[in-house]
Order: structure tokens, then sequence, then C-alpha cells
């Protein structure tokens, strides 16, 4: 059986520090955090790859339906 898969980036803030003027200037107003269905990203498939500053992570959904992120 042949897996297709996708390839997707993602840009994501540095979670360790709060969200200040000094650390994050181009974000004056809070927002909440963007929502997507897990569905709408892997697109029925069961791997996902997904590059963050130069390193690519697989997504990937288990036979129990769980989502794992790995290295």
């Amino acid at each position: 059986m042949h897996l297709r898969t996708r390839m997707i980036r993602i840009n994501m803030l540095n979670m360790s520090s709060p969200l200040t003027p000094q650390s994050a200037p181009h974000r004056t107003v809070s927002s909440p955090p963007k929502q997507v269905r897990s569905s709408d990203l892997l697109a029925g498939q069961r791997r996902l790859l997904i590059e963050h500053k130069g390193q690519v992570y697989t997504l990937s959904r288990t036979r129990q339906d769980k989502l794992i992120l790995t290295k």
C-alpha cells in the first residue's frame, strides 16, 4: 500500500516566555490561538511531515485515533 505524505510549514511562537510588547512588538492585540481540525491537516492520511526551523517532525495518527508528534 502506497502512503502519500504531505509536508506543511508551521511557524510557532516561543511558548517559554509570555508575549509582551518587548518580546513580540508586531503583536499588540491578544487573540485566541488558531484552531485546526486534525482531519483537515491529515486530509485522510495517517502521517503529516511538518518543517519547523529546518527540522522535520512527523505528526502521526495511531490505530487508536490518537496523535503523536515525533522528530
